[in-house]
């Protein structure tokens, strides 16, 4: 430590020699990286336990969706629903074919006329699960 306050004066450094200067320096050198180096370990370990702890969330999560589906399955099954619901469909396509005609249309700048939709098919959702718990937890605590 004697080393490291001839560096706390500007006007000792000009009388230090030249071994007095390098060993002071290294002594500030390796002081700083290993303040660094124990706060990347801190972050590191840090990230391992919040990891744990989600895992844990996640699995506890998943005993309690399987129990929900085993429940399901236990469950008798609803009647199938009426045929008055198939005739209302065509239309509801029409106007979701019509809506998406006109969204695509407004963003590349052309008319409806030159669009053809010729295939209206959801896509799989791929959001990871941390995205869905964070927007789940925000619409929860909305209200």
């Amino acid at each position: 430590m004697g080393n490291f306050a001839n560096f706390v004066n500007p006007e000792t450094i000009h009388t230090l020699g030249l071994g007095e200067r390098i060993v002071t320096s290294l002594f500030v050198t390796v002081l700083g990286m290993g303040i660094t180096f124990a706060a990347l370990v801190a972050i590191w370990g840090m990230t391992v336990l919040m990891s744990k702890i989600i895992t844990g969330f996640e699995t506890k999560n998943s005993i309690a969706q399987a129990a929900t589906v085993e429940k399901a399955k236990a469950a008798p099954a609803p009647a199938a629903p009426a045929p008055a619901a198939a005739t209302g469909e065509p239309q509801e396509d029409e106007n979701l074919i019509a809506v998406l005609t006109a969204a695509i249309a407004a963003s590349l700048n052309t008319s409806m006329h030159n669009i053809v939709v010729r295939n209206v098919r959801p896509l799989p959702d791929q959001t990871p699960s941390w995205s869905r718990a964070g927007r789940s937890e925000q619409m929860n605590t909305r209200f």
